[in-house]
């Protein structure tokens, strides 16, 4: 998003954004340090949601956690991402996505017996894999399986999220998923 009269501009972007998404996100105040390379940083109300500003070719950033997107209601993406995407002309440059399996049909092991399967292949081309964790006899902390790269622009992580927090029992599984615009556009019906 191009800035021209830096406070303006974030002025001027902070209502437009604040008319759709509510009072969660309606204060905004100045961090005082900078966030991921922009010079200045502001935190959205309670919501959990960043901006910064300044730098990178006078750009900002708009960074949107999960218990700020979770503040959005589902009729608005829509009108958020036409808002970002037409008036602001802005990109998509990494997105993260989870689904928890709470059951553990889809366990660390299953992911595993996918990837030799070649069921990650992308192109023809086998991504990288990698674990953390022990694999070799449960401790009930929980492993975490990874495949691709982030230096790649794409990386899912299959972890026991429910040992990670503490129950060694715990068949929770959460599958993340983390895309980043390197050779290629995100979209934004990901929103």
């Amino acid at each position: 998003m191009p800035t021209n009269g830096e406070d303006d501009f974030l002025h001027r972007f902070f209502n437009d954004f604040i008319s759709l998404v509510g009072n969660k996100f309606a204060s905004m105040r100045e961090a005082g340090n900078g966030l991921h390379g922009w010079r200045r940083s502001f935190d959205l109300g309670v919501s959990g949601a960043k901006i910064g500003i300044g730098g990178q070719h006078n750009t900002m950033l708009l960074s949107l956690n999960g218990h700020s997107c979770a503040f959005i209601a589902s009729d608005v993406w829509p009108l958020l991402a036409t808002l970002l995407e037409d008036h602001y002309r802005a990109k998509i440059t990494r997105w993260d996505g989870a689904v928890d399996d709470y059951e553990g049909l889809h366990s660390v092991d299953w992911a595993v017996d996918q990837y030799l399967h070649n069921q990650f292949n992308s192109g023809g081309n086998r991504p990288k894999a990698n674990v953390n964790g022990n694999w070799v006899e449960s401790d009930g902390s929980g492993r975490t399986f990874y495949v691709g790269r982030r230096k790649n622009g794409k990386l899912i992580r299959i972890y026991e999220k429910g040992m990670q927090l503490g129950d060694p029992l715990s068949p929770w599984v959460r599958w993340e998923l983390e895309l980043h615009n390197k050779s290629r556009i995100i979209p934004w019906d990901v929103l």
